[in-house]
């Protein structure tokens, strides 16, 4: 019929193509497909220079027309704006993120408070956004996003205390994400607001191999708590645990690890919170546990738990059933594996879905003969922190993470 294909289709054929280039990339252009691209592209130019697309798209096309794969590699990520006021669980995987994204980041002062201009100037560059926390940010983020953009939320446990998931336009959502199994039925409960099926189980990750694993024999005899406040921690019951040990064998001692009740401004103004670290102390003190008990303070826990020798690291949160609830997925508990020790769950609402039953015991009591089972038998307690090890490496690693926020913004595009 003599109508050229290059000239009336190719405009939207070629849009199109590299838009799903970037949007559905998987980073599977090898060199041979790409030179086959660009000899397409060059041998069409004529034609192709005359298209007008955004700078988005031309960019790429500049890039493929020139031949240059690694420019054109870079420039078909897909823009990921991650966004919060707190991102220590996600930062640290950006060196792995960004094989798969071009990532820039809005930082928040606080649950609500940012600079709306910056939020303004990310957005207008961003084609996904990942807001970490259910607060402010998702608020806001939800009510700005443009329809080309997609919007992932990540939840953890505080988030179920405030009512941004309500607030929340979760129509303009496409996924949220939670912790843990357990906590995906907590969010549901909370928000009756968000549909099931935009609900998603991405666990935290753990960077195992960056723990000093040092082996020492007082490690037999040394508990650990990762954390105290606030209260819901179980400080005195690791106290308990501690006596109980004690009388069988005067070696026991517990490290704890992190800040005291009087340096968190609002633990220190809470008069219950502080009525219960004073009964703490109290407990201390009638017991004799001054010389015990060592209060390490906020430290590189990766490095710390060996220097100090700790062999056991505790969970004892309290297993609050009312809203935020118990721990989603407490990260100490990685962390004592991680260093090379042995984590000791005081069973909460939830814990069975992330971490192995054997670990995770009815009562204290259970804890205390655990503990006591493994006295001078070093070669049992390696081989117990070794399986930990080897779960967390099969099971919580920085590659599956990635893989799971590649695919989640796969998913919804």
């Amino acid at each position: 019929l003599g109508i050229n294909y290059i000239e009336s289709r190719l405009n939207v054929g070629l849009r199109v193509a590299i838009e799903n280039l970037i949007f559905k990339n998987r980073g599977d252009v090898d060199e041979a497909t790409f030179n086959a691209f660009s000899r397409f592209v060059n041998h069409h130019w004529p034609v192709l220079k005359k298209f007008n697309y955004s700078k988005r798209i031309s960019d790429i096309l500049d890039s493929v027309k020139s031949g240059l794969l690694s420019t054109f590699l870079d420039l078909a990520k897909p823009r990921l704006l991650i966004a919060g006021h707190d991102l220590k669980f996600i930062e640290d995987a950006v060196p792995e993120l960004s094989e798969h994204f071009d990532i820039r980041f809005d930082k928040w002062q606080g649950h609500a408070i940012h600079d709306e201009v910056q939020s303004r100037e990310c957005l207008e560059w961003a084609e996904y956004i990942w807001c970490e926390w259910l607060l402010g940010n998702a608020e806001w983020y939800a009510k700005h996003k443009k329809p080309h953009q997609r919007l992932v939320v990540r939840m953890h446990r505080m988030e179920l205390a405030r009512d941004h998931g309500s607030n929340m336009d979760i129509e303009k959502v496409d996924a949220v994400v939670a912790v843990s199994t357990y906590f995906i039925e907590r969010m549901l409960e909370k928000y009756p607001n968000i549909p099931r099926y935009k609900a998603r189980l991405m666990h935290n990750y753990v960077r195992v191999d960056d723990y000093d694993t040092t082996w020492h024999p007082d490690r037999l005899f040394t508990l650990g708590i990762i954390g105290v406040l606030p209260s819901r921690k179980g400080y005195k019951k690791a106290l308990e645990i501690l006596k109980e040990l004690k009388s069988h064998d005067e070696r026991f001692n517990l490290k704890v690890f992190g800040k005291r009740a009087e340096d968190l401004a609002w633990v220190a103004k809470n008069p219950t919170e502080m009525s219960y670290f004073a009964a703490c102390q109290a407990y201390i003190e009638e017991n004799g546990l001054q010389d015990s008990v060592d209060f390490v303070g906020h430290v590189d826990i990766k490095k710390e738990l060996a220097r100090q020798k700790v062999g056991y690291v505790l969970s004892v949160s309290d297993p609050d059933l009312d809203f935020p609830g118990p721990e989603s997925f407490h990260l100490a508990i990685a962390d004592g594996f991680s260093g090379g020790g042995v984590s000791l769950v005081l069973s909460w609402p939830g814990a069975e879905y992330v971490w192995p039953s054997s670990f995770i015991f009815d009562d204290a009591d259970d804890i205390v003969s655990e503990v006591r089972s493994a006295v001078n038998k070093k070669d049992v307690f390696i081989d117990k922190s070794r399986r930990g090890c080897e779960f967390i490496k099969n099971t919580y690693s920085v590659n599956d993470f990635v893989g799971e926020v590649n695919e989640t913004f796969l998913e919804v595009v």
